[in-house]
């Protein structure tokens, strides 16, 4: 019967992580690839597994547990009344009101509506599982299903990666885990019979104290000991695949690493070489983090992420180490885990709620803060500071201070490396076992932020739900030049001196006038042709306005109101502000905005949302080409930007094209600037698809016709896999 028990907490376990990933995508799908998307999911998940927990501890102490397993399973039936249907079903971009604010509410409710009441039933089963075990035999300790439950966490997610995404629609992978949840109630309910006549001879939430009662000072302990590693899981997965490499289901490596962390830490006795190990990677995670996530100088982006992924995996190892460490007597040990379990929701709430309201203006401080609150979690336990520590972390900030000062090298390796690199060996020799640890490390992170390397000026910063929204006032080979920063990739570039014979600054970068983009506009609309209605998906510094003539129509389709402010503002970019023709933004997802559009029809739609490495693949599927195409002029054309450095999407849009009985051409236009006129062209890919082949036939340049490919799949709203997508070269 133990394996019954075993097979159980195993399966309810596996329910739990595969609907994750799954509930994820469906969410990325309509809000694009945005990590916030990710961490709002875990914080949904660690919330209402709380609540499952809590619900549980009241369940095992009933009598009659057939009754107590009604519970849970009639939670399961509410579920499916509440949504209507089967999970995963169908998902509407959220109002545009919601976006502006911030779409981590409306998230949080759609999860509850679609999945919470079957999670909050399926989190109850671990604990339940294991009080009617120990009741049923005899008192025996049932910590060793403990290993069942991680086991089927593990499996779930790797399962999901090879077997289950790649293969299977959403609303597929939505009826097989409500197929799953009907065995997990049978099978509840099942066991709940096996345990019925058993008497409760011995019941751990009844048990007489076997030692001494926790005192305030370690339930704090236990709070910190479960909220900062959720906090830095959480901050982890959002640097990873913001500022390290988007990667498709890169984002879910932290967790699958934390939970294995987990296992370790709770299977392993404390190891003397973690204090050393948790040390040397928070140095390493530091540096690396300073030195540019994605620096080829570090040696490409592969050891990049291994540093990272490894470097998270010590570290977190180390302090859930600390976390078993501090484990009290038999009879606490549901306060125990209850006490953690509500730290790591709290956790989770503050990385995705607090750090963006906290750290708006300043960026995404919450990893090296993170990872600097990690050291306090050593191996044995948490570490409390007191002013002594204070002022010595504040010495190792003016140190810090003082190298970046003195040191004589203009910004690069040399330079990161000393003055980060020379304080946190300083630290390390005199104080790296200390409670000081942990604020040496805030301090040279805050310093290396108060004195800046290069010669860059930041203009504008602001944190929203979308990411960080950066412009940067710097010098390169031409110049003075501005940039705005989306992450890690550069979404427009106004160089002041460089300007049309109007004194507008020139489009450049993906938007130059020699460039696919550029010259395919000017081509088709010369000055002295009619007017053209134009749409335009994904604002970013508003370069393509440059395009418009006077009596053009452009409408720009942004959803992050972060974007708008800085491609708004005439002192960044005055794109739109000088632009000639007649300009409006609407604020709502691209392809949402488009299929509630009413009036004439456009002439040119360009897409440009798909640069930023982490793409919304709600735009590219069968059902939306059909939209614009429905909002597309029998002669015009759908511009497609497909400058990407991880995933290839121009055989997808082939498909899409030869589906819907169009054609599509390519430029892969590589090569950069070549010459005097291409003054501050960057390389970009771009797709036209057109029903109007003969008309398109007739330009000149790059363009060559991009042929379908039966093996590519096409994508449609009801399945898309980014990894048939991969790119096997890379552009950069």
């Amino acid at each position: 019967m133990r394996y019954a028990f075993a097979m159980l907490v195993a399966l309810s376990a596996f329910l739990l992580f595969v609907i994750q990933p799954a509930a994820g995508k469906r969410l990325l799908v309509v809000m694009g690839g945005t990590p916030s998307v990710w961490t709002t999911v875990l914080v949904f998940f660690q919330v209402v597994v709380v609540a499952g927990y809590g619900l549980s501890l009241v369940l095992a102490q009933w009598r009659n547990s057939v009754g107590a397993a009604l519970v849970p399973i009639g939670l399961v039936a509410a579920g499916f009344l509440v949504r209507g249907g089967m999970p995963l079903g169908e998902l509407q971009p959220p109002p545009s009101s919601q976006v502006s604010n911030s779409p981590v509410f409306w998230i949080l409710l759609e999860l509850c509506r679609d999945i919470g009441c079957a999670v909050v039933a399926i989190a109850t089963t671990s604990t339940l599982l294991q009080v009617w075990f120990t009741r049923r035999e005899g008192g025996r300790d049932p910590v060793w299903l403990y290993a069942a439950s991680n086991a089927g966490s593990l499996g779930a997610l790797v399962i999901y990666v090879i077997g289950v995404e790649p293969f299977m629609a959403l609303e597929s992978q939505g009826r097989w885990w409500h197929y799953g949840l009907l065995l997990w109630a049978g099978w509840l309910l099942a066991v709940a019979f096996t345990v019925a006549n058993k008497a409760p001879e011995i019941d751990e939430l009844v048990m007489s104290p076997s030692g001494p009662a926790p005192t305030r000072i370690k339930h704090w302990e236990w709070l910190f000991l479960g909220a900062v590693p959720s906090f830095f899981l959480m901050a982890s997965t959002r640097h990873l695949v913001t500022d390290v490499a988007p990667i498709p289901m890169l984002g879910l490596m932290p967790l699958a690493l934390f939970l294995i962390a987990y296992i370790l830490a709770f299977s392993l006795p404390c190891l003397r070489i973690l204090f050393s190990l948790q040390v040397l990677a928070s140095i390493a995670l530091m540096l690396v983090e300073s030195m540019g996530a994605t620096d080829t100088r570090m040696g490409g982006a592969a050891l990049v992420i291994f540093i990272h992924l490894a470097g998270f995996f010590l570290v977190t190892w180390a302090a859930l180490t600390g976390q078993a460490a501090s484990r009290p007597a038999n009879s606490y040990l549901a306060r125990f885990y209850l006490t953690t379990a509500i730290g790591g929701a709290l956790g989770g709430l503050a990385q995705a709620v607090v750090a963006p309201v906290a750290f708006r203006f300043v960026g995404d401080w919450d990893y090296p803060l993170g990872l600097a609150a990690m050291a306090f979690a050593r191996p044995v336990g948490w570490q409390w500071a007191g002013w002594r520590h204070l002022a010595v972390g504040l010495a190792c900030g003016l140190l810090s201070i003082a190298v970046s000062l003195a040191c004589p090298w203009e910004a690069g390796p040399w330079r990161d490396g000393i003055t980060r690199g020379l304080p946190l060996v300083v630290a390390y020799c005199v104080v790296s076992r200390a409670p000081s640890w942990p604020i040496c490390l805030a301090f040279i992170f805050l310093v290396g932020i108060i004195v800046p390397a290069d010669r860059s000026t930041t203009l504008f910063l602001e944190r929203g739900f979308f990411g960080t929204t950066r412009v940067s006032q710097e010098y390169d080979a031409h110049g003075l030049v501005r940039k705005l920063y989306h992450g890690t990739t550069v979404h427009g570039i106004c160089a002041p001196d460089q300007t049309d014979a109007m004194g507008r600054p020139l489009p450049l970068a993906y938007y130059h006038a020699k460039g696919p983009a550029g010259s395919t506009l000017l081509r088709m609309f010369p000055k002295e042709s009619a007017p053209m209605r134009c749409a335009v998906v994904g604002l970013g510094a508003g370069s393509l306005a440059w395009y418009a003539r006077p009596n053009d129509r452009w409408i720009f389709y942004e959803i992050d109101p972060v974007v708008v402010r800085a491609a708004t503002r005439e002192s960044l970019f005055p794109y739109l502000t000088q632009c000639l023709g007649d300009w409006s933004i609407v604020e709502a997802d691209g392809r949402k905005g488009l299929e509630l559009h009413e009036g004439d029809h456009f002439d040119v739609i360009v897409m440009d949302a798909f640069s930023s490495d982490s793409i919304p693949t709600h735009l590219l599927t069968r059902e939306a080409l059909a939209a614009y195409r429905s909002r597309l002029k029998p002669s015009g054309i759908m511009l497609f930007h497909v400058s990407n450095r991880y995933l290839d999407l121009s055989p997808v849009l082939a498909v899409l094209a030869h589906d819907a009985g169009m054609s599509a051409w390519q430029w892969a236009d590589l090569m950069g600037s070549s010459g005097k006129d291409e003054v501050g062209k960057s390389p970009s890919e771009w797709v036209v698809i057109s029903g109007n082949t003969a008309a398109f036939t007739s330009f000149r340049g790059g363009w060559s016709r991009l042929q379908h490919s039966e093996t590519t799949p096409i994508w449609t709203d009801r399945h898309s896999s980014v990894l048939s997508a991969w790119r096997t070269n890379s552009i950069d």
